[in-house]
């Protein structure tokens, strides 16, 4: 089984698709949780800052305000976590995740209301799972089958017609559900790698895209897009 997360991430530039898969569930929570316990132990913190941190932890928030801890949490994702018994310092990178970026480039001019980036974005998940195949095939036998879980998007309608366009377009998705990334704890992760990466296509946050590089698929999207369509 993989384990998918998904978020979007839009600039005036970019709008991308993507987060996280992992074949191992289990060491994506303890990178997640990881990062809980630096942040409850902390100094320096505030009481109110700890606990919006650990309501929620959001990319911008931590971009634009909490630096270290967003390479922390980065870190945590990426590699494996020391031995204490081991002598070799080299951090590990997993093998048992990825994290995903799937973006379109917007045209001069283009419209991007909420039809238009619903148009994309089933797109772009589209081609993540494509993008995902050879993962999946690496994964000791587990084979391609797939748990998505998105970060809600779009209204009721729009989600049951991506569920089922998704399902039939690949058999091997099991289950594909919209979810809360305050309840979900794996969706912050999935928000974290998709804003990081978006942020890498516009050569931003370079450093703690060197640690997500190690983990990153990449694919771009390409929309059509009829300007009668999409009238403001």
């Amino acid at each position: 089984m993989i384990y998918v997360f998904i978020d979007e991430s839009e600039d005036d530039k970019i709008f991308a698709v993507g987060g996280i898969a992992a074949s191992d569930r289990d060491k994506l929570i303890d990178g997640i949780y990881e990062t809980r316990r630096y942040i409850k132990n902390k100094k320096g913190l505030s009481q109110k800052q700890k606990s919006r941190l650990l309501n929620e932890l959001k990319e911008y928030i931590l971009h634009t305000s909490f630096e270290g801890i967003k390479e922390i949490f980065i870190k945590n994702i990426v590699y494996e976590k020391a031995r204490k018994s081991s002598k070799d310092n080299e951090m590990r990178v997993k093998d048992s995740v990825k994290s995903l970026c799937a973006f379109y480039r917007k045209q001069y001019g283009e419209y991007f209301n909420q039809e238009r980036k619903e148009e994309v974005y089933t797109a772009c998940l589209e081609k993540i799972i494509e993008a995902l195949e050879p993962f999946a095939s690496s994964q000791d036998g587990i084979g391609l089958v797939y748990d998505v879980t998105y970060d809600e998007f779009g209204g009721t309608e729009f989600e049951k017609g991506l569920n089922q366009y998704l399902q039939n377009r690949f058999p091997s998705i099991k289950t594909i559900v919209p979810g809360k990334s305050n309840e979900v704890k794996e969706l912050q992760a999935a928000d974290l790698c998709i804003g990081c990466m978006r942020r890498s296509l516009n050569n931003e946050d370079m450093d703690n895209f060197s640690h997500l590089k190690h983990i990153s698929l990449f694919s771009e999207v390409k929309v059509p897009y009829d300007r009668r369509k999409y009238v403001k």
